[in-house]
């Protein structure tokens, strides 16, 4: 009995080992930029910055963020690696946002391929994308990170 214990004890450790690599190999060289509409010559902006615009901070810049689905890529890297919270922990705060009245999420577009369209043709939005993302004329990078192994 001890032994079979220990034997399952194995596979799911070395199972979890195994999804940590396939996770690491997965991301390795990717990252997102956070992309504007090019009519306003922006600097590139800090990670606090950012951070703001699309968690409804105070923002010396008048931009409107869009995000992408949860369950997509590039939206777990940016807000593990740029706003530094969950996604559960991002839902609950805009559940009590909302619940509140303060202030409302994102507009939230299906995939990449609509908020490059959405920010190339609208003028004072923001998104983030990922690094390997062919950027269209009208869009600027304003922000980046880049994963590392």
């Amino acid at each position: 009995m001890k032994l079979l214990i220990m034997t399952k004890h194995y596979i799911l450790i070395t199972s979890f080992i195994g999804l940590i690599a396939c996770f690491n190999q997965a991301y390795a060289g990717d990252g997102v930029r956070v992309i504007a509409h090019a009519d306003q010559e922006l600097p590139m902006l800090s990670k606090q910055e950012i951070v703001n615009l699309f968690m409804g901070g105070a923002s010396q810049f008048n931009l409107s963020p869009l995000e992408l689905p949860p369950g997509n890529e590039h939206r777990a890297i940016f807000n593990t690696m740029v706003v530094g919270l969950t996604e559960a922990r991002i839902q609950s705060y805009w559940a009590q946002m909302r619940f509140s009245g303060r202030m409302r999420p994102p507009m939230m577009l299906d995939d990449e391929s609509d908020v490059l369209a959405y920010v190339r043709q609208n003028s004072g939005t923001i998104a983030y994308v990922s690094s390997a993302a062919e950027l269209p004329e009208n869009v600027q990078v304003i922000f980046e990170i880049h994963l590392s192994n």
